[in-house]
C-alpha cells in the first residue's frame, strides 16, 4: 500500500521488510526508524487508501465513563486509545487498525463491536498519558530548551532538519554538533527526575542479559542491568520509548524501572557484556551482524545495491598488462562488493573509507564520529580487484603500485550527491586506500547549523562580521574544520564583497566564491597563489 502510494519505494520496502524479520517489530515503527517514511504519512495512507478515518485526538474531548470501560493496562499493551462508546460499539484510535489481537483484547473486555480509527503513535501516546495520567508527555526538543543545552533558534533549525531526514531528533541535534549525547542524558535526567546512571562502573549479571536478547536491546538502544522478583531495571538513552518500554515489560514479563544513560555508553555495554563470539572483539561483533560478512553477501544483494548508487566512471586506455586487471576488477561480483562497501559507509555518517591491506586479509574500517571502527574483514584474494575496481573508478593508474596517487569519484546516493577524495599509499603488503567522504551539502550550512552553543555563536558571529582580522580555525581529522569555515563565508557572502579561497583540493564548490585548487605539480603553490591572489582585490582570503 505504501510502495503503490509512492510513500517508499522497492528498495526501501524491502530493506524494512528484512529490519521487520530480524526485530519481530511492526513494519510501520521499522520504517520510521529507518528514517524511510513519517508516522502522519503512514496514517493518511491508511485512512485514503483503506477507508479509514483520521483522528486528531488533541482536539477530542473524552467521556470519563468511556476511559473506565477500557483499562490502562490493555491501553498500553496495544497502544490505543478509547474515544467514544455508543450503541454501535466503542470508537478506538489505533496506529494499526489490522491490528486482529488488540481488537480481539479490546471487544473482549468491554463487550462491544469495536470501530477502528487512525491516528499516530505519538498522538496515543500523548492521550494516554493526559488521560489516563493527568499529564503531558513533554517533547525531547522542549526539554533540552527548558534545561538551556539548546537555544530555540537551534531547535528550530533542528526541527526542520529532522523534518527532511526522517531522523530520530536526538540523532539530528547530535550530528549537527548542537548538543553532545552526555548533555541529552543530564537534560533529561534533570527535568524527568530519571536517575542517570555510569554504566562503565555497573556489573550486570548474566542472568539479568539472559532475560532480553542482545539484538532487541542494541536495536532499541538499552540494556538490562538489574532484576528484582517484581521488576527489570533497564538503562535507556530515550526513556519516553513507551514502544521499547512496552516490549521489555512484555518479554520479561515484569514492571520496568527506567534509568538514564547515553547511547555510546550503552552500546559499549552491551558489546561488552553480551560476549557470545569468541576471537573477535565485541565493536567488531556488531558491525559484522549488520554488514553479514561482504564475502557472502555480495552475491545475494540482487542488484539492489546497483539500483542505489549511481558512480560516475570512465574507460580509461589500456596495455595488454593492465586488461587482465581491469576485467577483473569490473566483474560483477567485485563492483557489487564495492558498491556495498561504500554505501554502508556513508549510510553510517562515515566521513573517511580505509581499505587496509596485512599479512592475513584486507581490512575495512570506517571514521564516524571522530573514532575508527571495524566494516568488516575481506580475504587476501579480493584485495587486488577491489583496489583496481577503486582506482578505475578515481580514474587513476591501474598498473602504478609503487608510488602514492590522488584521484576523487562523484556517485550519486538516494538522488543524493557525494564527492570522494581517494588517495593511494604503497605499503608492505599492497596498497592502502583511504576516502574522504564530501557531501556538498556541507556547504550549505549557515553558521547556525555547525553545531555552537548559543554563548560561542555569538563570538564567533561577531569575529566574522568584523572588516578586519584573521580567524584561525584547527581541529583534527573530521572535526569540522572545513564545514566551519565555509559556513562562516556563506554567512557573509554578498555581491558586495570578493571572496577568494586557497585550497587543496577544494572540497566543495561554492556560487559567488572564486576558489584555487592549490596544484604543487606544476608550481601552482600556496605562496605563489597567495601572492597573485593579493594583486586580485580581495576582501575575504580563505587559505
Amino acid at each position: 500500500m505504501l510502495l503503490d502510494a509512492g510513500v517508499i519505494n522497492q528498495i526501501e520496502l524491502s530493506a524494512a521488510l528484512a529490519e521487520q524479520k530480524r526485530t519481530q517489530h511492526r513494519l510501520g515503527k521499522v520504517l520510521t526508524d529507518m528514517g524511510y517514511t513519517s508516522e502522519m504519512e503512514i496514517v493518511q495512507c491508511l485512512a485514503q487508501n483503506m477507508g479509514y478515518e483520521y483522528q486528531e485526538l488533541d482536539r477530542e474531548e473524552i467521556n470519563k465513563d468511556v476511559l473506565q470501560a477500557l483499562p490502562v493496562k490493555i491501553v498500553e499493551k496495544h497502544l490505543v486509545f478509547p474515544l467514544k462508546s455508543d450503541g454501535r460499539g466503542i470508537t478506538i484510535a489505533m496506529c494499526d487498525p489490522l491490528d486482529v489481537g488488540a481488537i480481539k483484547d479490546i471487544s473482549f473486555v468491554t463487550g462491544k463491536n469495536v470501530i477502528p480509527v487512525v491516528s499516530t503513535l505519538t498522538e496515543i501516546r500523548k492521550a494516554i498519558q493526559h488521560y489516563y495520567y493527568g499529564k503531558e508527555m513533554p517533547k525531547l526538543g522542549e526539554i533540552l530548551v527548558e534545561a538551556r543545552v539548546l537555544h530555540p533558534n537551534q531547535l528550530t533549525v533542528c526541527l526542520e532538519k529532522q523534518k527532511n531526514t526522517k531522523k530520530k531528533l536526538g540523532d539530528v541535534i547530535v550530528q549537527l554538533n548542537m548538543a553532545t549525547e552526555m548533555d541529552i542524558a543530564r537534560a533529561l535526567s534533570q527535568q524527568l527526575n530519571i536517575p542517570y546512571v555510569n554504566l562503565e562502573i555497573v556489573g550486570i549479571s548474566d542472568k539479568v542479559l539472559e532475560l532480553i536478547s542482545r539484538e532487541i536491546a542494541f536495536k532499541n538502544v538499552f540494556i538490562p542491568i538489574n532484576i528484582t522478583k517484581r521488576s527489570i531495571e533497564v538503562a535507556m538513552a530515550n526513556p519516553m520509548d513507551s514502544d521499547a518500554i512496552r516490549e521489555i515489560k512484555y518479554i520479561a514479563n515484569k514492571d520496568v524501572d527506567v534509568v538514564l544513560s547515553t547511547p555510546k555508553e550503552i552500546r559499549d555495554s552491551i558489546r561488552r557484556y553480551y560476549t557470545g563470539v569468541s576471537g573477535r572483539k565485541g565493536s567488531e561483533i556488531s558491525m559484522a551482524e549488520d554488514f553479514d560478512d561482504l564475502q557472502v553477501q555480495y552475491n545475494k544483494d540482487k542488484g539492489i545495491i546497483e539500483d542505489t548508487l549511481d558512480i560516475k566512471t570512465e574507460r580509461i586506455e589500456v596495455t595488454p598488462d593492465v586488461s587482465r586487471m581491469m576485467e577483473e576488477s569490473e566483474s560483477p561480483p567485485v563492483i557489487k562488493l564495492v558498491n556495498k562497501i561504500l554505501f554502508t559507509a556513508i549510510k553510517r555518517g562515515a566521513s573517511d573509507i580505509h581499505l587496509e591491506p596485512s599479512e592475513k586479509d584486507y581490512h575495512v574500517r570506517i571514521r564516524a564520529d571522530g573514532i575508527m571502527v571495524s566494516l568488516t574483514h575481506l580475504s587476501r584474494s579480493l584485495q587486488n580487484p577491489t583496489i583496481s575496481r577503486i582506482k578505475i573508478m578515481a580514474k587513476l593508474d591501474i598498473a602504478e603500485r609503487r608510488v602514492p596517487q590522488d584521484g576523487g569519484i562523484k556517485l550519486r546516493l538516494d538522488n543524493h550527491e557525494i564527492d570522494l577524495r581517494v588517495s593511494t599509499l604503497p605499503t608492505h603488503y599492497g596498497e592502502k586506500i583511504v576516502m574522504r567522504v564530501l557531501d556538498p551539502a556541507a556547504a550549505n550550512l549557515s553558521i547556525h547549523e555547525i553545531g555552537l552553543n548559543a554563548k560561542d555563536h555569538t563570538s564567533v558571529v561577531d569575529m566574522i562580521d568584523r572588516p578586519q582580522g584573521i580567524v584561525l580555525v584547527t581541529g583534527p581529522t573530521g572535526s569540522g574544520k572545513s564545514s566551519t569555515l565555509y559556513a562562516g563565508l556563506t554567512h557573509i557572502l554578498n555581491d558586495k564583497i570578493n571572496i577568494i579561497t586557497l585550497e587543496n583540493p577544494v572540497e566543495y564548490t561554492v556560487k559567488g566564491i572564486t576558489q584555487v585548487n592549490i596544484n604543487e605539480k606544476i608550481g601552482l603553490t600556496f605562496s605563489s597563489s597567495l601572492r597573485a591572489v593579493l594583486r586580485q582585490d580581495p576582501d575575504v582570503i580563505m587559505v
